[in-house]
Order: structure tokens, then C-alpha cells, then sequence
């Protein structure tokens, strides 16, 4: 695995298949080309929106602060979201039992 410093708290490690792994808050990892799509994504919305030109260690930190501190909040509603879900079609479930009559 090859591992460089990124920044002064994440170290990216690069496995050869196409994925990093990232040793943060959060545990998320995202394949390389992920990665470097999103940062292209922030790139683009600053110049379209802000006419900010950004270079790619900007839009990566900025990468990286979305995945520490907001993701978790939209994982954790997907997770609430399916468990929701989940308990409504066991419910359902229930309501096809045979009895004997």
C-alpha cells in the first residue's frame, strides 16, 4: 500500500485496486475515481457558483470535512429510513399468517 499525507489529520493509502482508504473520523472509503470526481464536482460548483477557482487540494479539504462532519448525518438517517421501512413490511408480513380454523 502506498500512503502519503494529505493533510495534518487524514493519510490516504492507495491499495492498487483503485481504492483509498482514509483513517478519519468517519471510516469512509472511496475508490480513486470517486474521489477524484467529487473533487472535480466541488471544483465546478465554486467557479460556476462563487467564481472561486479552487485547486485540488482546496476542494479536497473541503472533500474531506463533508465526509467527517456531514456524512454521518446523512448515513444515519439512511440508516433510520430503511429501519423504518424494514419494521413496516415485517408488519405487513405478519398480516399473511394462516390460522386454523
Amino acid at each position: 500500500m502506498i500512503c502519503e499525507e494529505v493533510s495534518y489529520r487524514v493519510i490516504v493509502g492507495y491499495d492498487g485496486a483503485g481504492v483509498i482508504s482514509m483513517k478519519k473520523k468517519t471510516g469512509i472509503k472511496i475508490d480513486m475515481k470517486k474521489r477524484e470526481d467529487m473533487i472535480s464536482s466541488i471544483k465546478s460548483y465554486f467557479l460556476d457558483e462563487r467564481e472561486e477557482d479552487l485547486g485540488d487540494l482546496a476542494s479536497s479539504l473541503i472533500l474531506d470535512f463533508i465526509i467527517d462532519e456531514l456524512a454521518p448525518e446523512f448515513y444515519n438517517q439512511g440508516v433510520e429510513d430503511s429501519y423504518k421501512y424494514m419494521n413496516d413490511k415485517i408488519e405487513d408480513l405478519l398480516g399473511i399468517k394462516k390460522y386454523r380454523k
